[in-house]
Order: structure tokens, then C-alpha cells, then sequence
């Protein structure tokens, strides 16, 4: 039989937020990655959103909040277009996976290309395909509310960059696209083909479908003009939309004065056995905008419960209802009716107080669930992947990116419908796991040593060369990128000899500017010894000109007049490279925007594109080559906390080569899972936390300090001193780390609320679990009253609904079933725990909404408990007899925590909880480098999802471990010491805390001490150079004289 031969690249199918941070992880550790998108366009569902909850910031970039209508929003956020860049990455848009053949680590994947008809590397985006195309179609990016072209962009921000053609009829005969592409980009006759690629390991990151509101016939969406979805809604509001943004009803384009939502549909119904996780928190976002349009409207939302169950959604619940005013009405809507005089809605429903009431809405908003993405079943069968009842794809409980088949993962709404934190954070632990069996950096011997044992040496493969990084995030290519590269030519001692390279740029540029009158007017600057015209310098044609030209031209300087540098800076940088240029030798004279699309018509747009090239010509010629300072990442990790979180991260991180000492302030390790006997799904955690102690004890790679609180940390990302003071020991130990994962876990609240600590009839849930465990016949046939939301303040510990749910069922399932009621605001079992509470009721739980003003009242009665509440129902009041009062109290941030993030540097949410880097991004980043966190640490969570984010705060430190070095970039801030006066302005107006005064360096006049700054901790951002006093600190690339030379030059005539 013939060996599987193995494969060390990575197959990841789906390109929305799932599918692209799983990607851009894999291929931060160094593992080759193929990107496969069924459709033209990466991004998914992301591509339709124009601002995201709980931060209502625009599609997941850092823009401000408050856009112009034509914003060019939605898109990809900028931490994804910059890394999808990275070579490790290739992108395969409009694929599809036919054919999975072999075994883990050594898959064939044959794919299957769709024809395009468009060559991305060929096409400029220019639009003069679509001015002349005659064919109308609906626009999936505004889901059908508008038109585009039959040849047309996704969307404004589509990824790749580049025009793709839906082929009709008229195609064959028309061809007017073909006749008038400047770059000759359309192929009418481009066929589909199949490519087989050899994978090491699969993800499957496929993501969802919206729910069809049509199915609903009740609810009139398609028969009803001013009934919408929630995604046509946000459609409506985003600026590329049918009305630009602005709040209009389909009907007569009139703004609506009152609004309703509907939720759950296509969730929590007899099709549809779960809750889709993310509709409410999306429901309230959009209300809250349509608030913001229209402040005097009346905005109300019909819901079951209020499902804001994650981290910020108590915060934006609170927003919606207190600040903004938006009503929640809790009720089921029976059907829609519309009255044909006015268009308007009118929403039937029955009240909680048990009427029919009826309202009248001039816009109505259909909440629709997810369901498994088109073809899931298809593509399941494919990989030889079960699927669960719901459809979408089976996982294990607790690795929740295991499927049923080895070597194949999955992550995000493939698997559960979910929100993009735990989309991402599900990615990244698929990433990690395939990471561990394909990444080529391997210890030397069979298991890692602990640590003292070895000092980061001892890898079995080189670490992996750098990249330059520039401006713009574009990456060029190392030694090991699969291209080779000209050495960089010294040019310190040359004269300048500049080349001049002026961009046509099809109609943007050519049809405004007179560009061989540009391409004269540089021939004749001082330095410049070579200067032409490109047709597109932004093609690989233009760059691979460029990079012809430096090298025979023996250029030392590159000015391109072209478009944004914040476009194609990167792009220019690389072809320079490739001549063998240092990239920073390279200048941007930005002549479309500032000249031909500001002056397209009139003269002055000329003179600015020449005042432009002078100033870049007089510029380039004062550049310096610049090269990024290094610093080595030490190999080892400290892990802060011991419990199913820090253990998965530590046993995860020794897996992937790296020592770790795990720092627990406790005397024995599993943390709060100790006391739990089983998951709300069954699984047996005393048997898995039990496994998981003695499988990091025995792990040489991981020393473990207990009764141990991590006390000072000094150094910098890559390279951290971390002091750790044990009890006994007389001196604190000191341990070197390139990276740490904070998780230090949680604690239970327990207050004075109904009785609780007073009266020994007053359990926790945790407290029934241990009982349920140890003695459950002691609670046979017993009257047990359960209260959610006990807590401090407001906050949801989001695990407990689903836990009081699972120990209801238990007690129903004695041999005398207990009588169980649960009084509660919001049932927030989310995802597939809504089938435990449909079993629950099925079961025999009695369940009793209250209102958060009104909570409960317990107190004592003859023979028991009594515990007493508004009757929302019938009105009067509730009395419940009860032997057993169990609370389901908040979970808190475990003690020392506000400690522990002063120590770090790591801010905390108001709740106390430790601050990530993004709230949907990078969840598991914090907002110090290297620095990672998982687990209750970070919030509330199920055991499956802690295990999850710890795996994946593992597999980001492993990933940044795995660089060996830290890089900077090479746009640093420099200082001068003889001119330094330690005045402390830089100190203290440095948002990344990097100068400092170093006393081993002489200041003006003598004094002793200067400012330093750190070149692998600067970030570039120039505030020091801008704000010294002394001009002692210069930023690097942008120097004054450089600055100076360009403004002076593009005012000389």
C-alpha cells in the first residue's frame, strides 16, 4: 500500500470573518493557507452590515462613528486587508471544493474555479465596463432593493479590488465590456477548470443563511411593502444603499414615525429548534439608529426575551431602553395585516395581561434567524463530516472545532449560529489545532523540557525570515516567501538619480491631465535621470516595469505619480524591492484625487500634478534607506491562572514546542470546574478536568507554581520579566516570557439576597449541582423555586439560564420528580440551549417572567419558604410554597483580578472584566502586545466556549512566538541627545508609553539624561517629533528637512 504523502498547507473554505482570521492565523504561523470563497467577493455576510453592536462602530474598522452619506462602508476592517496580503495566503474567489480524498496531514482537495470572466491582476476597477453595459439585475449587496449591472463590483469595497460578470444572454452577442476595457481584462469565453491541491488540514468556515421571510406567509414579507428584514433595514441605512442612508419606507419613500420589531423569526419556532444568537443584540443596534434618524420615533420591539447575553450587551440594552427610549414588549406576534389606505402595518399580538391587542406601524422589521449556509449538506457529505439535528456541522463538546472527521475543523456560523467574537475566536482555535500538526517548527527532542531547562534554543527548522512592513500594511516578500529576491543595492554613497514614473491610469488620470506633459516636466528636475509613462502602474505589468527599470536604469530613487498612496504605496514599495531598491526609497505623488478628479476639467489641475511631482522628485531625492529594528521573542509563555482555561492554553502552548509556567494562586489546580460534576449538555467534567491536571502535571514543557500571584512585570512584548511571589518562599521568582495569557477565571457571587447565607433552604445553583451529585435523593419530591438574575447590578453571567435549566431537568428526573418553577426576566438560552429549554417546559418546569423592578420576595413561612411576585398574567400577586429557594447568582471577575490587569497593564471593563484588543476581531488580544487572555477572565462563559477561547489565546501566542524575532517598523521616532533638554514632553505624550530618559546618555548642555526610544516598541505615529520642543526627535521617513524640501518644491514655479 502506498504511503499517504503529507502535505504542509492549510485548505480553509469560506472567506467571511471566520474563514479569513483562520487564514491570516495559520499563516502567522508560518503555514501555507488556501482561501477558498464561493463567491466573487471575500467578507461574507459582513459585506451587507454598516455598523456592528455593542460598539455601533462602522463595519469592524476603527473609522469614526459618524459617516457621510456615500461613505463607502461596509467592508473588510483593515487588520483583515492587511494580512490577507501576507504571501502565505493565496485566494480563490469563486471555488468550490468537489472532492476531499486521504487522511489528516496528507488530503487532496480538488477544487473546482468558476469562471470570473475578469482577470483580477488585469483589472483596474476603473468602471468603464459597467458605464456601457446594457443588462439590469438585482443587487445581492443591497439584497435585491436596487439594481446593478450585469458587469459590476460586489460591492464599493469588494475584495479582490476587481469587476466580476454575471454571463446572461445578451452577453454572447453584446460584448461592448470587452471593446472598451483598457487592460483587456474580459475573456467572454472563460470556462471553469478544477485544480487539485495537496492540504494538510481543512477548516470549514462557511458560514450562514439568512432565514427567508417569504416562508412566513403570516408575516406578509413580499405581499406587505413596508414589511422589511433586518438585513434589508440595515441596507436601507448604510450609505451605498437604495436611499443613501437616509430612513425611507419602501411604500412612498415617506420617513416612518413608528417602527416595530419582530423577533425569532425563523428562530426558536417547530422549523426551528434553536435561537440564532445574534438577532436581538442586532434588533436593538438597528432601533437605536432609527432613533438616531428619527428621535421623536415611536420605536418598539415584540420579542419573547431579550437574549443580550455577551459581553457590552447589558451596556446596549441599557442604551436602547433608558437612553433612547426604545419599548420592549414581551409577547408572541400572531400575524400582520396591512390597512390598503395608508400602507401602514398593523402587528397583532397577544399581550402578557392575556388581551388581543392591535397596533398600527408605518414600518415594520422581521428579525430573521440563521440557518446552515446554502449547500451545507452538500459540502458536509463532501468531507465525510457529520452534521447535527439543526443541519449545521457536528462538533465535539468540549473541542468545539472537531468534527467527526480528523484532520478536519470547523468554526462560526458553520457550526452554531453565533456572534463574530465567537466566530473568530472559534477560527482562530481551528487555526491553532491545524497549526500544531502542520507547522514545520518542532523541538528537537520527543517532548519539550521545562522551564530552567533550556533557554528558547533547540528548534528543529530556522525561524522564519522577516518582512518589511510599509505605511500602507503591504508586506513584502523574504527569502522564504518562494521568490527570490535582487540583494539590496547600497546607495548611501550615490548621487540621487531618481526615475520618474507617471501613471495613465485609463480614464481617472489620462482623460484630465496631460501626462507626457508631466512625464517632460519631470524630465527636467534636478536628480532625475529617467522618467516615462505607464499605461497602469498598478497592475503587475506597471510593477514589473518599475522594478526593470531600477535595476537598468540603475536608479537609487523611485517617484510614482499616480493615485492614493494609502492605495498602492505598498505596491511601489515592492516593485522597488524587486529591483533591488530599499523600499523606502520610494515616493507617492498623489495626481488623480489632487489633481484630476479635484480639477477634471480645468487647468489648475496641471499645475497641482506638476507641483505635485516636484514635490515628490525634491523629497525622494532626501530619502534615507530604512531598515527595521529586531529584537528576539524569548520562547517560553506564563500562563496566569490554573484552571480549565489556563490548563487548555498551557497544554496547548507546550504542544507547539514552547516551555510554559502556569501560576496559580490557589493550592491545586481545575480552578471553579472542580466543583462542577457535568456541562448543561451532559458531558462529565470531573472525569475531563481530572484527565486535564494530570496531563499538564506529567507535561515537561510546564511547570506549574501553585499558592503563586504574578506581582510585577517588567521588559517589553516579546521579552517580559515576570516576578512571582509563591507562599513560603522568601523571595519572589523571576521568569522570562516572549508572551502571557491571562486566565484567571471568576468567582461566585454570594450576597445577602432572599435569604441567601441566613437560611440554609437558600442554595446556589452551584451549591443544588453539588447536592444533585452527592445526595439527590434528598431531593426527591421537593417544591424547588429557582431565581435568575441575582447579581450586583444588572450585569448577565450568560451561562446561567441554561445551568438552571439543566439542574431543573435533573430534579424533574428523580424517581419523584421534583415541582420546579422559574422565575425569571429573560430566558437567554442561546444557540442550540433553547432545545434544553424546550425540554425543560416539555418536562414539566414551570417558568414565571418578572419584571426587573419588581423582583421576587422571599421569606420564611410555617413549614417552608414562600416566595412571592406580581402575577404579570392575571395581575394580583404570586405566592409560591417552596422547600428549596435555589438562586442563579452573577459570576464575578475572580479575586485579584484588578490586580492582576494594574500588573499587565491591561484596562478592565466596567464590569471588571479584562479589556480586549477588538470587542469582534480579537477577542482574545489585549490591548498589550503579546499579551493574550481566555476564559471567565475575559467573561462569562460555558465550559466549551472557555476551552475555545484558551486554545485560541494559545494558538495567537504560539503564532507570535514563532516569528522569533520582533519586528518594528522601520518608520520610527529618533532622538538626538545633544539636543535633548529632559523636558519630558515625549514621556508624557506618547500614547504607547515608549520614551523614557535614560541616564547613561548626556543631554544639552551635559545633563545627564536623554530621552530613548525604543525602536522595536515605536509605533511611528510621530507625536513625540511633532510636540519636542527642542526638535530633538525626528520621525524617520518624514523628517522636517524631507517635509520642508517637498513644500518648498511644490511652491517653486
Amino acid at each position: 500500500m502506498t504511503q499517504a504523502v503529507p502535505h504542509d498547507a492549510a485548505l480553509v473554505l469560506g472567506g467571511g470573518i471566520a474563514g479569513m482570521r483562520a487564514a491570516i492565523d495559520l499563516a502567522e504561523s508560518g503555514v501555507r493557507v488556501h482561501l477558498i470563497e464561493r463567491s466573487p467577493t471575500l467578507g461574507g455576510k459582513m459585506d451587507h452590515l454598516d455598523t456592528t453592536f455593542p460598539t455601533q462602530n462602522c463595519t469592524l474598522c476603527r473609522s469614526t462613528q459618524s459617516h457621510g452619506v456615500g461613505c463607502p462602508r461596509p467592508s473588510i476592517a483593515p487588520h483583515f486587508l492587511e494580512h490577507l496580503a501576507r504571501p502565505e495566503i493565496q485566494v480563490h474567489t469563486l471555488t468550490e471544493l468537489v472532492r476531499l480524498e486521504g487522511e489528516a496531514g496528507a488530503f487532496t482537495a480538488t477544487v473546482r474555479h468558476l469562471p470570473r470572466y475578469v482577470d483580477v491582476e488585469r483589472c483596474t476597477a476603473c468602471g468603464d465596463c459597467r458605464s456601457v453595459c446594457p443588462v439590469e439585475l438585482p443587487d445581492e449587496n443591497n439584497v435585491g432593493l436596487t439594481r446593478r449591472r450585469a458587469i459590476d463590483r460586489p460591492s464599493p469595497q469588494a475584495l479582490p479590488r476587481a469587476y466580476v460578470l454575471t454571463r446572461t444572454a445578451t452577453c454572447a452577442t453584446c460584448r461592448r465590456c470587452v471593446e472598451v476595457c483598457p487592460t483587456q481584462a474580459i475573456d467572454l469565453d472563460a470556462a471553469s477548470r478544477e485544480q487539485a491541491l495537496g492540504v494538510g488540514a481543512v477548516i470549514v468556515a462557511t458560514g450562514y443563511r439568512i432565514h427567508d421571510a417569504n416562508a412566513d406567509a403570516e408575516l406578509g414579507h413580499g405581499r406587505y411593502a413596508n414589511v422589511v428584514t433586518g438585513v434589508e433595514l440595515e441596507r436601507i441605512l448604510s450609505g451605498p444603499g437604495p436611499t443613501c442612508g437616509q430612513l425611507r419606507r419602501p411604500s412612498d419613500g415617506r420617513a416612518p414615525a413608528r417602527v416595530a420589531f419582530l423577533q425569532c423569526v425563523g428562530s426558536r419556532d417547530q422549523t426551528h429548534a434553536y435561537c440564532s444568537s445574534v438577532c436581538c443584540m442586532y434588533a436593538l443596534k438597528e432601533a437605536m439608529l432609527v432613533k438616531d434618524q428619527a428621535p421623536g420615533a415611536q420605536v418598539e420591539v415584540f420579542l419573547m426575551d431579550m437574549r443580550t447575553f455577551n459581553k457590552g450587551h447589558i451596556a446596549t440594552l441599557q442604551q436602547a431602553r433608558d437612553e433612547y427610549g426604545v419599548t420592549l414588549t414581551h409577547c408572541r406576534v400572531s400575524g400582520l395585516k396591512e390597512d390598503p389606505a395608508t400602507r401602514d402595518v398593523i402587528v397583532r399580538y397577544l399581550g402578557e395581561d392575556g388581551a388581543l391587542h392591535e397596533k398600527p406601524f408605518d414600518l415594520v422589521v422581521l428579525s430573521t434567524g440563521l440557518e446552515p449556509a446554502d449547500g451545507t449538506a452538500a459540502l458536509l457529505g463532501t468531507l465525510g463530516v457529520a452534521a447535527n439535528e439543526h443541519g449545521f456541522c457536528r462538533v465535539e463538546p468540549l473541542a468545539p472545532w472537531r468534527t467527526s472527521r480528523p484532520g478536519v475543523y470547523a468554526c462560526g456560523a458553520a457550526v452554531e449560529p453565533q456572534d463574530i467574537p465567537e466566530s473568530v475566536t472559534q477560527a482562530s482555535a481551528a487555526a491553532a489545532e491545524a497549526a500544531q500538526t502542520l507547522n514545520p517548527l518542532r523541538m528537537k527532542a520527543d517532548s519539550p523540557q521545562r522551564h530552567g531547562e533550556r533557554g528558547g534554543e533547540g528548534l528543529e527548522t530556522p525561524l522564519r525570515p522577516p518582512r518589511l512592513c510599509g505605511a500602507s500594511g503591504s508586506r513584502f516578500p523574504g527569502n522564504g516567501d518562494g521568490e527570490e529576491l535582487l540583494q539590496e543595492r547600497d546607495v548611501s554613497g550615490e548621487a540621487p538619480r531618481i526615475g520618474v514614473f507617471v501613471c495613465h491610469c485609463g480614464a481617472e488620470i489620462d482623460a484630465a491631465l496631460d501626462v507626457p506633459g508631466l512625464v517632460r516636466a519631470a524630465q527636467g528636475l534636478e536628480g532625475v535621470v529617467y522618467a516615462t509613462d505607464l499605461p497602469y502602474a498598478c497592475l503587475p505589468s506597471g510593477r514589473d516595469a518599475m522594478a526593470t527599470a531600477v535595476r537598468e536604469q540603475r536608479l537609487n530613487r523611485v517617484v510614482v505619480a499616480a493615485c492614493s498612496p494609502r492605495a498602492y504605496e505598498g505596491f511601489f514599495r515592492e516593485a522597488a524591492r524587486q529591483g533591488g531598491l530599499n523600499p523606502y526609497l520610494v515616493e507617492v505623488a498623489n495626481i488623480r484625487e489632487q489633481g484630476a478628479w479635484a480639477h477634471p476639467a480645468d487647468p489648475a489641475g496641471q499645475a497641482r500634478a506638476e507641483a505635485a511631482v516636484r514635490a515628490g522628485v525634491a523629497r525622494a531625492a532626501l530619502l534615507q534607506p530604512l531598515q527595521a529594528a529586531q529584537r528576539p521573542i524569548v520562547q517560553q509563555a506564563l500562563v496566569v491562572g490554573g484552571g480549565v482555561a489556563g490548563l487548555t492554553a498551557a497544554l496547548a502552548l507546550a504542544g507547539r514546542g514552547v516551555g510554559v509556567t502556569v501560576v496559580e494562586r490557589e493550592g491545586e489546580l481545575g480552578g471553579q470546574a472542580r466543583g462542577m460534576a457535568r456541562t448543561e449538555t451532559g458531558e462529565d467534567m470531573g472525569a475531563y478536568v481530572t484527565d486535564l491536571i494530570a496531563r499538564a502535571s506529567a507535561h515537561r514543557a510546564i511547570e506549574v507554581l501553585l499558592h503563586s500571584v504574578l506581582t510585577k512585570v517588567s521588559g517589553e512584548p516579546g521579552d517580559w520579566c515576570a516576578e512571582v511571589s509563591t507562599v513560603g518562599a522568601a523571595e519572589p521568582a523571576q521568569r522570562r516570557a516572549g508572551a502571557i495569557v491571562l486566565a484567571s477565571g471568576g468567582r461566585e457571587y454570594r450576597g445577602s439576597e432572599h435569604l441567601l447565607g441566613q437560611d440554609a433552604r437558600v442554595l446556589t445553583q452551584r451549591d443544588l449541582e453539588q447536592v444533585l451529585t452527592r445526595d439527590p435523593a434528598s431531593l426527591a419530591g421537593q417544591r424547588v423555586v429557582m431565581i435568575q438574575c441575582v447579581a450586583p447590578d444588572e450585569r448577565c453571567s450568560r451561562v446561567c439560564c441554561a445551568q438552571a435549566v439543566a439542574n431543573a431537568r435533573r430534579l424533574r428526573a428523580l424517581a419523584t420528580p421534583a415541582s420546579v418553577r422559574v422565575l425569571y426576566q429573560d430566558v437567554r438560552t442561546y444557540g442550540f440551549d433553547e432545545t434544553l429549554y424546550t425540554a425543560a417546559r416539555q418536562e414539566g418546569v414551570l417558568f414565571d417572567r418578572y419584571e426587573r423592578a419588581t423582583p421576587p420576595r422571599v421569606q420564611r413561612a410555617a413549614g417552608g419558604l414562600q416566595v412571592r411576585l406580581p402575577d404579570l398574567a392575571m395581575g394580583g400577586e404570586l405566592a409560591l410554597e417552596a422547600d428549596l429557594v435555589v438562586l442563579s447568582t452573577a459570576i464575578l471577575p475572580a479575586e485579584g483580578t484588578a490586580e492582576l490587569a494594574a500588573t499587565v497593564g491591561v484596562p478592565l471593563t466596567a464590569e471588571g472584566y479584562l479589556a480586549e484588543l477588538h470587542p469582534k476581531l480579537r477577542p482574545v488580544e489585549a490591548l498589550v502586545e503579546s499579551v493574550y487572555m481566555c476564559g471567565v477572565a475575559h467573561y462569562p462563559k460555558f465550559v466549551d466556549e472557555a476551552i475555545a477561547q484558551a486554545q485560541a489565546a494559545a494558538g495567537k501566542a504560539a503564532g507570535y512566538l514563532a516569528q522569533g524575532v520582533r519586528w518594528g517598523t522601520p518608520l520610527v521616532a529618533t532622538v538626538t541627545p545633544d539636543k535633548c533638554v529632559g523636558c519630558l514632553t515625549c514621556v508624557r505624550v506618547c500614547p504607547y508609553e515608549v520614551p523614557r530618559i535614560d541616564t547613561s546618555l548626556t543631554g544639552n548642555g551635559g545633563i545627564v539624561g536623554a530621552a530613548r526610544i525604543e525602536p522595536t516598541r515605536c509605533q511611528g505615529c510621530g507625536v513625540c517629533a511633532s510636540e519636542c520642543p527642542a526638535k530633538a526627535i525626528q520621525l524617520e521617513h518624514y523628517r522636517d528637512v524631507q517635509v520642508l524640501a517637498a513644500v518648498e518644491a511644490s511652491l517653486s514655479v
